[in-house]
C-alpha cells in the first residue's frame, strides 16, 4: 500500500476528506510509531512499515487526527482548564505490533 493510499484510508476512516497534508504527516508519524515498537532496541536503516501492519498504520493516523479534539477527553474541567483523556487508545493499538527480537546486521 503506498503512501497516498494509506493517506486516503485514514482520512476515510476519520470521517474527514480536505485535509490531505495533515493526514500525510499523521500517516508517516503513525509508521514512526509501528517501526518504533517494532524495532524497540534498533532500527535498520530501510525499515519500513511491514504489510500486516498497514491497515494499523491507518487505524492510528486516524486515532491521532481525532485525538486533536475532544475524542477520547474522559474528564474536562472548564475554567481550571484541565482535560484527561483516557490511556492513550493508541497504546491499545500498538499492543497489536510484536517486536523484533533478533539482531540486526
Amino acid at each position: 500500500m503506498t503512501q497516498e493510499e494509506k493517506t486516503v484510508r485514514a482520512m476515510l476512516l476519520a470521517g474527514e476528506e480536505d485535509k490531505e497534508e495533515l493526514f500525510a504527516l499523521y500517516v508517516s508519524l503513525a509508521g514512526e510509531m509501528i517501526l518504533g515498537r517494532l524495532y524497540p532496541a534498533q532500527r535498520p536503516a530501510d525499515a519500513a512499515v511491514p504489510g500486516a501492519y498497514e491497515l494499523l498504520q491507518c487505524e492510528l493516523a486516524a486515532e491521532l487526527f481525532l485525538r486533536r479534539g475532544d475524542e477520547g477527553e474522559v474528564i474536562h474541567i472548564e475554567n481550571g482548564i484541565h482535560r484527561h483523556y483516557e490511556s492513550a487508545a493508541s497504546d491499545e493499538l500498538l499492543k497489536a505490533v510484536t517486536p523484533y527480537a533478533g539482531v540486526i546486521a
